[in-house]
């Protein structure tokens, strides 16, 4: 599926913001119930930092809303690529052979996720500390913050919100995110048009996301997988509820001063060429430390 403007990208486009309008739905519901107990804001960012797996739903949708803003902002565009290059550069030895930013196993997607804790996300704007592609952000970076029920599973809230509640008072603000008859469905479309299936990152799914001009190929290691009749592991794309140490200086949260420049957050890189993925190729939890974004 090339992803620009034809009628399946369009009825992709129309199913998505149904997904997102009853994740948002319920947002704003956990947001009304936690009241000040909910300290999220823009420019607070220890949760932009690690890389956390997510669906190839919200791959399809990061690249489409990096498109719409080089339409708009193209140096702003450049600079998210540039840095998501960057971090495959850095990232992509982590995977195994023929399947760079494709997790084998929920597992191996813990192990990356401590490896690189102190990595920005690429969609962090190191200067504003707020995200540069909000509107298509992963339904992962979307229920972070409050706590909620997914899948039947209770997942915390940020650890800088809810200070000092009571554990009555958490499970009062708790809302139910249930929207896997529509994510699914959804995931298995993108993967079948995109030829890319399983679980990625923000990153990866930027940087190596099909060229400017929509000429789409089958990933090696995806075909390679096909044909095995193998495809790589589908998991709840959660995140990680817990903040984790970083050498990198961020802003208080909440904060109503001037937000302060990350110093040494990752930059694009000079004279590469092709980011390291550049041929294409994809292949029950605890209270404090799984995947809930």
């Amino acid at each position: 599926m090339s992803e620009t403007s034809d009628p399946a990208t369009a009825s992709l486009k129309a199913e998505d913001r149904r997904l997102l309008a009853l994740v948002d739905a319920a947002l704003d519901r956990a947001r009304a119930a936690a009241g000040t107990h909910l300290v999220c804001q823009s420019g607070c960012t220890p949760c932009c930092f690690g890389p956390f797996a997510i669906t190839q739903l919200d791959a399809w949708r990061l690249r489409e809303g990096l498109r719409a803003l080089a339409e708009t902002e193209p140096e702003r565009a450049a600079a998210v690529r540039g840095r998501a290059a960057a971090a495959v550069a850095r990232q992509a030895p982590a995977f195994g052979a023929g399947r760079a930013g494709i997790f084998a196993t929920e597992a191996e997607e813990e192990r990356f996720y401590e490896t690189f804790a102190s990595d920005p996300c690429p969609a962090l704007d190191p200067d504003s500390g707020a995200c540069t592609v909000y509107a298509s952000r992963p339904v992962a970076c979307r229920t972070y913050g409050p706590p909620v029920r997914m899948g039947g599973d209770d997942l915390p809230p940020c650890p800088l919100c809810f200070k000092g509640a009571a554990r009555e008072e958490i499970e009062a603000a708790r809302q139910t995110i249930d929207t896997g008859h529509v994510e699914d469905p959804l995931t298995d479309r993108v993967e079948h048009e995109t030829g890319r299936r399983g679980m990625t990152t923000i990153a990866f799914a930027i940087a190596c996301g099909p060229p400017a001009d929509g000429d789409e190929t089958t990933p090696p290691s995806t075909a390679a997988a096909s044909a095995a009749g193998a495809p790589p592991p589908r998991f709840k794309p959660t995140g990680h509820r817990v903040v984790q140490s970083s050498p990198l200086p961020r802003p208080p949260c909440p904060t109503q001063s001037p937000r302060p420049r990350i110093v040494g957050a990752a930059t694009p890189t000079t004279g590469r060429s092709t980011p390291a993925c550049s041929v294409r190729t994809t292949a029950s939890s605890s209270s404090t430390d799984r995947f809930s974004r």
